[in-house]
Protein backbone atom coordinates (compact mmCIF):
# COMPACT_ATOMS: atom_id res chain seq x y z
CA UNK A 1 0.00 0.00 0.00
CA UNK A 2 1.51 3.32 -1.01
CA UNK A 3 1.20 6.55 0.91
CA UNK A 4 -0.86 9.34 -0.57
CA UNK A 5 0.80 12.55 -1.73
CA UNK A 6 -0.69 14.40 1.24
CA UNK A 7 0.77 11.85 3.69
CA UNK A 8 4.20 12.16 2.06
CA UNK A 9 4.09 15.96 2.29
CA UNK A 10 3.00 15.89 5.94
CA UNK A 11 5.65 13.29 6.85
CA UNK A 12 8.46 15.19 5.14
CA UNK A 13 7.75 18.67 6.45
CA UNK A 14 7.71 19.06 10.25
CA UNK A 15 5.89 22.41 10.11
CA UNK A 16 3.06 20.93 8.06
CA UNK A 17 2.91 17.94 10.43
CA UNK A 18 2.70 20.30 13.43
CA UNK A 19 -0.05 22.37 11.79
CA UNK A 20 -2.06 19.26 10.93
CA UNK A 21 -1.66 17.87 14.47
CA UNK A 22 -3.78 20.67 15.93
CA UNK A 23 -6.87 19.24 14.24
CA UNK A 24 -6.68 16.19 16.51
CA UNK A 25 -7.31 18.30 19.61
CA UNK A 26 -10.78 19.47 20.64
CA UNK A 27 -9.38 22.32 22.74
CA UNK A 28 -6.91 24.72 21.14
CA UNK A 29 -4.53 27.18 22.70
CA UNK A 30 -5.37 30.48 21.03
CA UNK A 31 -1.72 31.44 20.57
CA UNK A 32 -0.99 28.14 18.80
CA UNK A 33 -3.32 29.08 15.95
CA UNK A 34 -2.48 32.76 15.86
CA UNK A 35 -5.64 34.02 17.56
CA UNK A 36 -5.03 37.06 19.71
CA UNK A 37 -7.87 37.71 22.15
CA UNK A 38 -8.37 41.15 23.67
CA UNK A 39 -6.28 41.67 26.84
CA UNK A 40 -9.35 41.63 29.11
CA UNK A 41 -10.36 38.10 28.01
CA UNK A 42 -9.30 35.59 30.66
CA UNK A 43 -9.47 32.46 28.52
CA UNK A 44 -6.56 31.30 26.41
CA UNK A 45 -8.34 28.39 24.70
CA UNK A 46 -11.10 27.69 22.23
CA UNK A 47 -13.14 24.50 22.56
CA UNK A 48 -14.86 22.34 19.95
CA UNK A 49 -16.03 19.68 22.44
CA UNK A 50 -19.72 20.60 22.26
CA UNK A 51 -19.92 20.35 18.48
CA UNK A 52 -21.47 17.11 17.26
CA UNK A 53 -21.55 15.06 15.10
CA UNK A 54 -17.84 14.40 14.65
CA UNK A 55 -17.87 15.31 10.94
CA UNK A 56 -19.20 18.78 11.79
CA UNK A 57 -16.55 19.20 14.51
CA UNK A 58 -13.81 18.38 11.98
CA UNK A 59 -15.21 20.89 9.50
CA UNK A 60 -15.62 23.53 12.21
CA UNK A 61 -11.96 23.17 13.17
CA UNK A 62 -10.86 23.64 9.57
CA UNK A 63 -13.17 26.61 9.14
CA UNK A 64 -12.06 28.35 12.35
CA UNK A 65 -8.39 27.71 11.56
CA UNK A 66 -8.87 29.18 8.08
CA UNK A 67 -10.74 32.20 9.43
CA UNK A 68 -8.19 32.79 12.21
CA UNK A 69 -5.78 34.28 9.69
CA UNK A 70 -7.99 37.31 9.03
CA UNK A 71 -10.73 37.50 11.65
CA UNK A 72 -10.82 38.97 15.13
CA UNK A 73 -11.32 36.87 18.26
CA UNK A 74 -14.95 37.92 18.74
CA UNK A 75 -15.80 37.13 15.11
CA UNK A 76 -14.35 33.65 15.51
CA UNK A 77 -16.30 33.17 18.74
CA UNK A 78 -19.48 34.22 16.93
CA UNK A 79 -18.80 31.74 14.12
CA UNK A 80 -18.13 28.97 16.64
CA UNK A 81 -21.31 29.83 18.54
CA UNK A 82 -23.34 29.67 15.29
CA UNK A 83 -21.81 26.30 14.42
CA UNK A 84 -22.73 25.18 17.94
CA UNK A 85 -26.37 26.17 17.35
CA UNK A 86 -26.36 24.24 14.09
CA UNK A 87 -24.82 21.29 15.94
CA UNK A 88 -27.69 21.39 18.46
CA UNK A 89 -30.19 21.43 15.60
CA UNK A 90 -28.54 18.41 13.95
CA UNK A 91 -28.50 16.53 17.22
CA UNK A 92 -32.14 17.33 18.00
CA UNK A 93 -33.47 16.60 14.52
CA UNK A 94 -31.01 13.89 13.50
CA UNK A 95 -33.59 11.57 11.92
CA UNK A 96 -35.17 14.33 9.85
CA UNK A 97 -31.77 15.59 8.68
CA UNK A 98 -30.67 12.08 7.66
CA UNK A 99 -33.89 11.56 5.70
CA UNK A 100 -33.44 14.91 3.98
CA UNK A 101 -29.79 14.14 3.14
CA UNK A 102 -30.85 10.79 1.68
CA UNK A 103 -33.59 12.47 -0.36
CA UNK A 104 -31.16 15.14 -1.57
CA UNK A 105 -28.66 12.50 -2.61
CA UNK A 106 -31.32 10.64 -4.60
CA UNK A 107 -32.55 13.80 -6.33
CA UNK A 108 -29.07 15.01 -7.19
CA UNK A 109 -27.91 11.59 -8.36
CA UNK A 110 -30.77 11.53 -10.86
CA UNK A 111 -29.49 14.72 -12.49
CA UNK A 112 -26.14 13.02 -13.17
CA UNK A 113 -24.53 16.46 -13.06
CA UNK A 114 -23.54 16.49 -9.43
CA UNK A 115 -21.48 13.94 -7.54
CA UNK A 116 -21.90 14.04 -3.79
CA UNK A 117 -20.14 12.03 -1.16
CA UNK A 118 -21.55 11.73 2.31
CA UNK A 119 -18.47 9.83 3.53
CA UNK A 120 -17.54 12.73 5.76
CA UNK A 121 -20.83 12.32 7.62
CA UNK A 122 -20.21 8.64 8.26
CA UNK A 123 -16.53 8.71 9.15
CA UNK A 124 -15.44 8.68 12.77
Amino acid sequence: MSASTAEIIVDNFPLVRAQEAIYEDDVWELAAVGIKPPPYIATSTISFKRINPAWLRRLAKRYIRYQAATKAYYTLQQHLRSIGHFSNFLTQYNRIVQKFARYLLIVLSKTEKVIISFDIMNSK
